[in-house]
């Protein structure tokens, strides 16, 4: 469905992105992790064709990204930016029924029926069903998150790329969306998602891939998760164990050492003083 190779993406001298090879078959959420400014959101806008690549290859359903006009292009791959919101006081009905754009015939043509109602279910989903005639500048930032989520779906892709569609979540609406998200695999849906979130990708993910300074560092299974490959990215140690309930965890330890030395300790005497 989605075939990447050797990919590599500069922005002027600097290259963000060096020679990534990976793949995201149908019926897959593959996660893509890494440190802040690793280069994960440049490759979801590569593979939008938002920025020119430097080389590599990438194939979108068996074909060229370069063999698709803009149009069919976003039939064909829907993105969910990072920092995704709405500044025009548009309803939040309106908001997602923009998602359907790619498959009017013109910019402003009518919606269908079908359009409003896949936005509606849209909503539903994430919980957004009382919302449609509200302002979308209305909204807390989470509920603009589900909404931008809602829009992107609306696309009605076989391959959805979305940048932290969690990170202005609740934990109860994160799981809602990475539940949502991975029932999309069940209709033979790619899904190429950036995480934070370390535990939520060990849960709903296929595979997770790892990058760092712009290199692909590892692709796993959450079996193959251990506190090695994580401290290697992260450059923190890190646990990982086996619960009941959730299967495989991971969380970041701190140091003895760094504990000791921590200016919490003195803010606090400071509080009292």
């Amino acid at each position: 469905m989605l075939e990447v190779r050797n990919l590599s993406v500069s922005y002027g001298k600097k290259k963000a992105v060096k020679s990534a090879t990976f793949g995201a078959a149908a019926g897959k959420l593959i996660a893509l992790l890494g440190p802040n400014g690793s280069g994960k959101s440049t490759i979801l806008k590569a593979l939008a064709g938002l920025l020119p690549t430097e080389r590599g290859s990438v194939h979108i359903c068996g074909k060229p990204i370069e063999g698709y006009s803009r149009k069919a292009l976003a039939k064909a791959v829907a993105l969910l930016p990072q920092g995704s919101g709405f500044y025009a006081p548009f309803t939040v009905l309106e908001a997602v029924a923009m998602g359907r754009f790619p498959h009017s015939s013109s910019l402003f043509g009518p919606l269908s029926e079908d359009d409003i109602g896949l936005s509606r279910d849209l909503l539903a989903k994430l919980e957004l069903g009382g919302f449609e005639d509200r302002p979308v500048t209305t909204l807390s930032g989470g509920e603009a998150q589900r909404v931008a989520i809602a829009q992107t779906l609306a696309q009605d892709t076989p391959i959805f790329l979305l940048d932290e569609p969690t990170s202005a979540l609740d934990p109860r609406h994160a799981i809602l969306v990475m539940e949502l998200l991975r029932s999309l695999t069940l209709e033979g849906r790619s899904l190429l998602v950036i995480l934070h979130d370390v535990n939520l990708s060990l849960r709903f993910a296929d595979e997770l891939l790892f990058l760092k300074e712009g290199e692909l560092m590892a692709a796993c299974v959450p079996e193959e998760v251990n506190p090695e490959l994580l401290e290697a990215v992260y450059d923190v140690p890190w646990a990982v164990e086996e619960s009941p309930k959730m299967g495989r965890v991971a969380f970041p330890v701190s140091e003895p050492a760094r504990r000791e030395s921590s200016a919490f300790p003195l803010l606090r005497a400071q509080r009292l003083s």
